[in-house]
């Protein structure tokens, strides 16, 4: 029972514990740079781990390059030319916002030194637009990010599904147990019972009939069903736990849906808004702008509709455990009704459970009734119904009941 408690805690941890960080923009990484992030154990795309090791292997080839600016290029000669183009592109555009920068500057310090004879403030105002303008990424290198953690959220959603069924089935199997549990014991305690029923009664009505040799017989029957019931109350509490803890992971399940969503709406909003800024040249080129956007919609989508799918099956899971843990239960109502064993209680217990059993410890001490009885040779005895209930709590306890 210990190999299953820790089979069902090792399962959790590898679950919750995954190394991942969704934060990674992976194509604006240089190539050790991703070659040491998969080393630390880190999920890496399959084509950038791909070209960062192959461009790793280019001798004379330029470290500071990232994957997206030499294109995913992976030998020297592309590498070279698709950096260079990237360089031209971004000199005459550095060139282009910097004299755009210097008219806009130079309008600014006009138009304040009319309005408000201080050019001194609206420099400073300035700097500061333009510092927050700079420090805000594109929605180019916002899809870059989104796109990854939107790709690990598609995968983490998917994994949520499969094991959210292998857990629901487990739940099932356990229940299944706990029932032939409560079966075996009914066949091995059914005659005691029946007995030491009848010796009860007697003592209640019968008083003056009871011989030594019938609280003694009591005393054994009572003796052999509580080994019995504590010995199955003790395998089903073990079953309670192992559902208890496969409900704490379909409520981490719970959790990590709607972020996974989330991810993918934003990553899917970013897209959009790249395509419809970079529509495509006639007939039929598309910008690296456009690209991107096409497939952080890709991505995003996918993600929201696999998040989707495990919310559902994390529902549904949940009522097929929260039906085990029911039957369970019944199971353990059956053994108490067998073998006067009270289940063993466990802190996390629900509050309608714990109801549900002091309602019927409410009805059993209704029941009970003292009985005294006067025998030749024999102590001075007083032995009520519910001496049973007192065995009981020692039992639970841990104490010997006689």
């Amino acid at each position: 029972m210990v190999d299953a408690v820790s089979a069902i805690n090792g399962a959790i941890n590898s679950t919750v514990q995954k190394n991942k960080d969704l934060t990674i923009d992976w194509r604006n990484l240089k190539a050790q740079e991703v070659l040491d992030y998969a080393g630390q154990g880190q999920d890496v795309p399959i084509d950038i781990l791909k070209w960062a090791e192959d461009y790793a292997k280019l001798e004379d080839a330029p470290e500071d390059v990232t994957y997206d600016s030499v294109g995913g290029a992976t030998t020297l000669k592309d590498a070279n030319e698709k950096a260079g183009q990237a360089g031209d592109v971004d000199a005459s555009s550095e060139a282009e916002d910097s004299e755009d920068a210097k008219k806009a500057e130079e309008e600014k310090k006009v138009e304040d030194t009319e309005g408000t004879g201080d050019p001194q403030d609206t420099e400073a105002t300035g700097d500061e637009e333009d510092v927050a303008a700079e420090s805000e990424p594109s929605l180019y290198e916002q899809a870059g990010a989104l796109i990854p953690q939107s790709q690990d959220g598609n995968t983490t959603a998917n994994m949520i599904s499969a094991d959210s069924l292998t857990k629901a089935a487990e739940s099932q199997e356990i229940a299944e147990e706990g029932t032939q549990k409560a079966d075996r014991t009914e066949s091995i305690v059914k005659s005691a019972k029946s007995q030491y029923d009848e010796l009860v009664k007697k003592l209640q009505d019968d008083k003056e009939n009871v011989t030594p040799g019938d609280l003694l017989k009591l005393q054994e029957l009572s003796g052999r069903m509580q080994i019995t019931g504590l010995k199955a109350q003790s395998e089903l509490a073990v079953f309670d736990v192992q559902l208890q803890e496969i409900e704490e992971v379909f409520s981490q399940y719970s959790d990590m849906t709607p972020e996974i969503q989330e991810v993918g709406s934003e990553t899917v909003t970013v897209g959009n808004e790249l395509v419809k800024q970079n529509p495509p040249d006639w007939p039929f080129i598309f910008s690296n702008e456009y690209m991107r956007g096409k497939e952080a919609i890709r991505v995003g989508s996918s993600a929201i509709s696999s998040a989707d799918n495990a919310r559902d099956r994390v529902d549904d899971s949940i009522n097929k455990e929260n039906a085990a843990q029911n039957t369970n239960n019944e199971a353990e109502d059956k053994v108490e009704e067998l073998t006067y064993v009270e289940e063993i209680n466990i802190s996390s217990k629900t509050d309608k459970r714990a109801a549900q059993k002091a309602e019927r410890q409410e009805a059993r001490n209704k029941n009970s009734a003292a009985v005294k009885i006067q025998l030749d040779g024999v102590k001075d005895t007083t032995i009520q119904a519910d001496d049973l209930e007192i065995k009981r709590r020692k039992a639970n306890r841990g104490e010997n009941p006689y």
